[in-house]
């Protein structure tokens, strides 16, 4: 029996192979400690839920049809990185506007399910299902849910895979589009000056967006984000009126 929090924070454990004589793993045994990978033997008939709880999550190895196997089922430590379960959050980090984070879900019944995100930076989400082995498009959402997050709703189809795509749309301000264009010519210093409010002309607005939904479904995507389009066609027009 490993006893409760018996390496509770300790430095000194890295991978760990327990022996076929160990039949308990109490709370927080390895809590908050080093452990990367630990091997957990078939003996087992009861491991505390947070007994490897801590920042990192650990690699678990075990053997099908053992206790240890459905506890580490349950715990969601035999989970792929690349799929998601009902009712899971995701943290999912994207750098820029050209990348993209896709997950693969299997519903164990038919019914509604709703895919959604509680970020900062306008995320979108796309939802795919897979025809003759390939991704077929079905639904794309940008904004349904608060604060510029994507909220998808959609009925599907118990034992049937389908794959969610997570991005971020990309986009810029007046004052950056500037700043890009003092960049590329080698101006500094440079004062701007503002009119008009929040509207440039009459019947202008201060901030718009497209809808992607009809191209993002013939799989187009992007590949510069909008600060990168205006970079390349500044310096474009730059290289081509000298």
């Amino acid at each position: 029996i490993i006893e409760e929090e018996a390496f509770y924070g300790s430095t000194s454990i890295d991978k760990v192979v327990l022996s076929d004589e160990v039949t308990e793993i109490h709370t927080k045994a390895f809590a908050n400690s080093t452990l990367s990978e630990i091997n957990l033997p078939d003996s087992l008939t009861y491991i505390a839920d947070d007994a490897f709880d801590g920042p990192e999550k650990v690699t678990v190895s075990v053997n099908p049809g053992t206790y240890a196997y459905e506890w580490a089922d349950q715990h969601l430590y035999l989970d792929d990185p690349n799929t998601i379960r009902l009712g899971q959050t995701k943290q999912v980090t994207i750098s820029g506007a050209d990348e993209v984070v896709r997950y693969s879900f299997v519903p164990e019944e038919d019914g509604k399910y709703v895919f959604f995100s509680e970020g900062n930076e306008d995320p979108y989400g796309q939802l795919y299902d897979l025809y003759n082995g390939e991704m077929n498009y079905r639904l794309t959402d940008t904004n349904g849910g608060e604060n510029n997050n994507f909220r998808l709703s959609c009925q599907l189809t118990a034992g049937k895979q389908y794959y969610f795509v997570v991005g971020v749309d990309s986009a810029t301000t007046v004052t950056r589009i500037a700043d890009i264009i003092c960049e590329e010519m080698g101006l500094q210093n440079v004062a701007y000056k503002y009119t008009g409010g929040n509207v440039g002309w009459k019947g202008d607005v201060p901030r718009f967006s497209y809808s992607m939904k009809k191209i993002w479904s013939t799989g187009w995507k992007a590949q510069c984000s909008s600060d990168e389009a205006v970079r390349k066609t500044i310096q474009w027009v730059i290289k081509n009126n000298k």
